[in-house]
């Protein structure tokens, strides 16, 4: 691997120290015996099996990830032979009779009952051969690419296809989940004995497996734990640490305009000459002739672009016990394999590196491909780009007694890697298949490169101590004139396409894609201060691969609460295309209603609909989502707003004139959901107002309202307003008056909106309400009506939830403290909704005291003691000092301690704390913006953000314009 800055600063002999005990670590699990797992609890996948079932969730239709297999027949077929060698191939692997269906949101294993096996046989001897010919490759086609379902199964299918009365052709399919390169090994020796005794009559020759595939993903899932994955993470991250640049290669066209994978293969086959001095050369050199191979690819890499440090993945067949090595199922695992080529080394120097790197990847093989593209020096590393392996497995002909058997080669219909090069020995050759994306690679281009990868092998073979630029000049002349041959005019860059670029005008779905892209990415988010996406990024140019697709459309779909596919992510990789996708599947979603938006759909609770404080905007609800959701998966959310984004400003859904037409129009939106009650109404802040009267006029309709919830808002509020308020009118209009917003300042438009809310707000007149309250207030209220008011309209009765903090850290310092204390009232509610009990609170106002809520130990211990005790806020800081000595990767402690620190005004332990938090996630938006506030109230700058953005665009304009 590319050596890190820790490897330098330590004498080798620590460093060999430091591996050796990360390596014995590492050894531990793997001596642990693998034995037969109980059937009777949920058989969890493989971490290999993980990867391949998210990637298929992304794109079911994605027939990268299937293996098919074609062979002629040719002689006395006995059909009953095979079909029963193929039933008991069944029988004996469990894997071939696994489905793989989702309980309680996981995938699981579920192994099918021994249900005897059907060979279909399709007769084709009555066509004529051009039309025999069209049906044997429709059928070859369907077999291969029809889609699996793995939640039904099964994962591989087989068809016999009769051409004459003495041929046949066998055609094969099976889901890489369920099967790996070695295993085709294992099917084609044990169907061959197995064809061989049934033809006789004779039983099946073979000894009942000890294993199964599902004892080891249990066995994985036991002895994998996250401590025996630590010192494999630690191996990883130590390896990959320094800065990667993507992988370059000599590619026909860009990488973000392909949509498509389809895939082309060409064969380069070495001499056997070249073959045995490959061979000596490896012994020679003491390393392995996978070794040879992937250095000189590395080197043929090295020759396009000069780059010196290529990370490459490879796979590993983790068959280490051996039990493994004779089950047939998906064991594999990719790993990147970096190698640092800097210094012009000579090849013998290349062979070392490229040794280390491959001999310590085997030993920390377990730690899975998702877990290291988590890392954030690998978020912007396309990992699908190059494959590069030997197959050591002994080469198993397909062998049928009393037959000739041929495999027949069939264009592979996907490539799941745009790149894979693949060495195998064939009768004491090498063999060298180069798959590649055909959208990106033109066959020529891969012909040549096949030619020079042939030329690098024999000269490295004559001369060891070539070093780099030597060997591969070339490459290198080659590669310059076809660049200088294939040069075009293009038009020059014009300043009118700067307004493309203008972040301000993005929505609030734009503004939440780029920060879920930042967060897979690993990019630094805007509000770092840092520059930000823009809506015409492609995720694909900023190094999107498959996994951070996955990664990225569970976020998407979690998000918004949409389905989507990694088709629709190609073909809208921009952050506008990817918002009008989602834009549109959440207004099919609202049926009709410009005021309603899905912020979590699923579960089976009673839904809560939430009414957002501030402007009452969709930007609103989305500062409170990631709350909201904090209420449990199975609690649906709808959020309710006056105003909604597209992309183009603001979509006008009309203002209204009063609380009553504003709560008339969420009414209708709310019965579109859930035509019938009981409804949960929560309102938050002064938005509490429009909750009561949404409340009133559902009740007016003959509707039960199983509670209104309000969040910490006094009702009399607004009594003192300043008598100048401007009406609703005026203010209408003078918003009227800015249209279009595209490319306006909308900062000071934000500001409008919310002072036309807040004014119709201050005109609203509570009405006495028939229903019950439920009010969730601070424990720093200095009303002198612990009911802050609500008890004066509350005829049905009123409960008071009091939780810790004040109004402005409830929902952000003591967040998980807050939620607990709703989610313990919204229990109670569904309890009763589920028994047909009446929903009644006393007459009398009741308190809900904090010990009955149960939350995280951490925050339960910090909250009570701050509150029944009444500590200072140094006691407070000394809590979250000792909490933090026990967890020092505590992200929420840290970030806890900042807002404390803030609040007294000790802005160098919220800069500290904030930086802390970067540290260990430096995805993490609510640090930067921490960060970024401590720092302005440090400098004496407390701006509000837009102002703050606006500068800055101003500034970098200004300085563009200057240059031009």
């Amino acid at each position: 691997m590319k050596e890190s800055s820790t490897s330098h600063s330590l004498e080798p002999a620590q460093v060999s120290s430091f591996w050796q005990t990360i390596q014995a670590n590492v050894r531990q699990h793997r001596t642990v015996p693998i034995t037969a797992a109980s059937r009777d609890q949920p058989i969890p996948l493989s971490f290999a099996q993980m990867r391949l079932w998210q990637l298929y969730q992304i794109d079911p239709h994605n027939y990268a990830n299937h293996v098919p297999a074609i062979v002629r027949l040719q002689g006395e077929l006995n059909r009953v032979a095979l079909e029963q060698s193929l039933r008991e191939l069944t029988l004996r692997h469990e894997i071939l009779r696994t489905k793989f269906p989702t309980i309680a949101g996981q995938p699981v294993q579920v192994i099918g009952s021994e249900e005897e096996f059907q060979l279909d046989e399709i007769d084709l001897r009555h066509l004529a051969e051009p039309e025999r010919a069209i049906a044997v490759d429709q059928w070859i086609r369907k077999v291969q690419e029809e889609p699996f379902d793995l939640a039904i199964g099964p994962l591989w299918r087989v068809k016999l296809l009769h051409l004459a009365d003495d041929e046949f052709l066998l055609i094969r399919c099976m889901h890489h989940l369920i099967y790996d390169g070695w295993s085709g090994s294992i099917f084609k020796r044990e169907l061959k004995l197995l064809y061989a005794a049934f033809s006789t009559g004779q039983a099946s020759p073979l000894p009942p497996l000890p294993i199964q595939y599902a004892d080891y993903a249990v066995w994985q899932r036991h002895t994998l734990t996250e401590q025996a994955l630590s010192p494999l993470r630690q191996y990883w991250r130590h390896q990959l640490s320094a800065p990667i640049a993507p992988l370059e290669l000599p590619s026909d066209r860009a990488r973000s305009s392909i949509t498509t994978r389809v895939s082309a293969k060409q064969q380069l086959m070495l001499s056997p000459e070249l073959t045995q001095a490959l061979k000596f050369l490896s012994q020679q050199e003491g390393v392995s002739l996978f070794v040879t191979l992937l250095s000189a690819f590395k080197t043929l890499l090295f020759g396009y672009h000069q780059q010196t440090d290529l990370l490459v993945c490879a796979p590993f067949a983790n068959r280490q016990q051996l039990n493994l090595k004779k089950l047939i199922g998906y064991f594999n695992s990719v790993l990147p394999m970096r190698t640092d080529l800097s210094g012009n080394p000579t090849w013998r120097t290349m062979l070392q590196r490229v040794s280390q790197v491959t001999l310590e990847a085997q030993a920390h093989s377990d730690l899975p491909l998702q877990a290291i593209a988590q890392f954030p020096s690998m978020a912007r590393i396309p990992l699908s780009r190059v494959l590069f392996a030997l197959q050591n497995v002994p080469p198993q002909p397909f062998e049928l007694i009393g037959l000739v058997s041929a495999p027949i080669v069939h264009e592979q219909p996907a490539a799941d890697f745009d790149l894979s090069v693949s060495f195998q020995e064939q009768n004491g050759r090498l063999v060298g298949t180069f798959t590649y994306n055909s959208a990106l690679f033109k066959d020529t281009t891969i012909a040549t490169m096949l030619s020079n990868f042939q030329k690098l092998l024999e000269q490295g073979v004559e001369d060891l101590d070539q070093c780099l630029i030597d060997l591969t000049s070339e490459i290198r002349t080659e590669r310059e004139r076809s660049t200088l041959s294939s040069l075009n005019t293009v038009p020059i860059w014009l300043l009118s396409d700067l307004e493309k670029w203008l972040f301000g005008s993005q929505n609030v779905i734009q503004e939440r894609i780029a920060q879920l892209w930042s967060k897979v990415l690993g990019l630094p988010h805007s509000e770092a201060g840092q520059v930000p996406l823009n809506i015409f990024a492609n995720f694909f140019e900023l190094g999107g691969h498959s996994l951070a697709a996955a990664q990225l459309i569970q976020n998407l779909e979690e998000e918004f609460q949409v389905q989507l596919s990694l088709q629709q992510l190609l073909e809208n990789p921009t952050i506008l295309e990817l918002a009008e996708c989602v834009s549109s599947q959440e207004h099919s979603s609202q049926q009709g209603s410009p005021f309603l938006v899905p912020m979590q759909t699923n579960g089976s609770l009673t839904p809560l609909f939430f009414i957002p404080p501030g402007d009452g905007s969709e930007r609103a609800l989305a500062i409170n989502a990631h709350r909201l959701r904090l209420l449990g998966k199975d609690q649906p959310v709808y959020g309710l707003c006056t105003q909604k984004t597209n992309g183009e400003g603001w979509l006008q859904t009309g203002f209204h004139a009063s609380v009553e037409a504003i709560a008339g129009d969420y009414v209708k939106a709310i019965r579109a959901v859930q035509p019938q009650g009981p409804y949960l109404i929560m309102g938050d802040c002064i938005a509490s107002q429009i909750a009561l009267e949404v409340a009133q006029q559902l009740i007016a309709q003959n509707q039960t309202v199983a509670r209104l919830i309000i969040l910490d808002f006094n009702l009399s509020w607004g009594k003192t307003r300043p008598t100048h308020t401007p009406t609703p009118t005026e203010i209408s209009a003078a918003i009227a008056a800015t249209q279009p917003l595209a490319h306006q300042e909308w900062g000071e438009f934000y500001e409008m909106v919310q002072a036309h809310y807040r004014a119709i707000l201050a005109t609203y007149q509570p009405q006495p309400y028939a229903g019950t309250i439920t009010l969730i207030a601070t424990e720093t209220t200095t009303s002198e009506d612990p009911t802050l008011g609500w008890a004066a309209v509350a005829q049905g009765g009123i409960e008071v939830c009091i939780v810790p903090g004040d109004h402005n850290s409830y929902m952000s310092q003591f967040l998980h403290t807050t939620i607990a204390q709703i989610r313990a009232c919204l229990l109670e509610i569904h309890t009763a909704i589920a028994a047909n009990q009446p929903l009644t609170l006393s007459a009398t106002p009741t308190f809900r005291a904090l010990e009955s809520v149960q939350v995280p130990k951490l925050d339960q211990a910090a909250a009570q003691t701050a509150w029944s005790n009444c500590p200072s806020e140094e006691r407070l800081e000394k809590l979250y000092q000792r909490a933090l000595e026990m967890q020092p990767e505590r992200v929420d402690l840290h970030l806890k301690r900042g807002y404390l620190a803030k609040q007294q005004g000790n802005w160098d332990l919220a800069i500290a704390c904030a930086e802390q938090v970067l540290a260990l996630d430096p995805n993490h938006s609510e640090a930067y913006q921490l960060l970024n506030n401590a720092r302005s109230l440090r400098e004496g700058q407390d701006m509000p953000w837009f102002k703050t953005l606006k500068l800055r665009c101003k500034k970098v304009l200004h300085r563009i314009w200057s240059v031009h």
